[in-house]
């Protein structure tokens, strides 16, 4: 007998619209971030909204025991989650971002959530996300799945790879 399992995958109905990488780049060059991989890695970049966000980031959210030091940290933290929205939503504006955080010395990474409607991407609407469930991020944004406006938390963002 095989010791395979299959495991059926819930995939959330969300809407998407796309945007080519040029429209990406312009929404990123007004946060100022230096791009990591100039003209992106994609040509067309699928995005959700709001509402599609809620409905991903409790399944977004990585167990604290990946984490292991100098192994599986927060940049991997951040890169699954990039995978696992391509491959499991076809969504590919949740992308790593590395910067600076309140009482951390080194940089850290975590994701830029890009969302917008039918009308386009709008910059007052993306969030940053902490994918890490062990992440101390206080009660407030633990309640809403460790995703916050930019800005808040005093998360600078400076280079992001999208």
């Amino acid at each position: 007998m095989s010791g395979f399992r299959v495991t059926p995958e819930h995939i959330p109905s969300i809407k998407k619209w796309t945007v080519p990488e040029i429209v990406i780049s312009q929404k990123l060059s007004a946060f100022g971030f230096q791009l990591l991989y100039p003209r992106g890695v994609h040509n067309w970049y699928s995005y959700t909204d709001v509402d599609g966000s809620t409905k991903l980031l409790p399944d977004l959210i990585l167990a604290s025991s990946l984490y292991k030091k100098d192994a599986f940290t927060c940049i991997n933290y951040a890169f699954k989650v990039w995978n696992e929205c391509s491959r499991r939503y076809s969504i590919n504006t949740w992308v790593p971002v590395i910067g600076k955080i309140p009482d951390i010395e080194s940089r850290h990474a975590w994701i830029l959530i890009m969302l917008g409607d039918e009308n386009g991407l709008d910059l007052n609407k993306f969030l940053y996300f902490e994918p890490n469930d062990g992440w101390e991020m206080g009660a407030e944004l633990e309640m809403t799945y460790q995703a916050f406006p930019i800005g808040k938390e005093n998360y600078k963002g400076e280079m992001i790879f999208y």
